[in-house]
């Protein structure tokens, strides 16, 4: 089976979809949170990096 790279679509999700998700409270923001197969996403590493 082939298929072309133009067929594949990446997507993400934004952090108030990831709080909701995960029904995150602000509390969690503080903590550390192992991100496992984030695919395309940057949110884990936005939120580290954003303290």
């Amino acid at each position: 089976m082939s298929f072309a790279l133009e067929s594949v679509i990446p997507w993400g999700r934004s952090e108030a979809e990831y709080r909701a998700m995960f029904s995150l409270a602000e509390s969690d923001t503080k903590l550390r949170i192992l991100g496992c197969g984030d695919g395309p996403d940057a949110f884990n590493g936005d939120w580290s990096r954003s303290g």
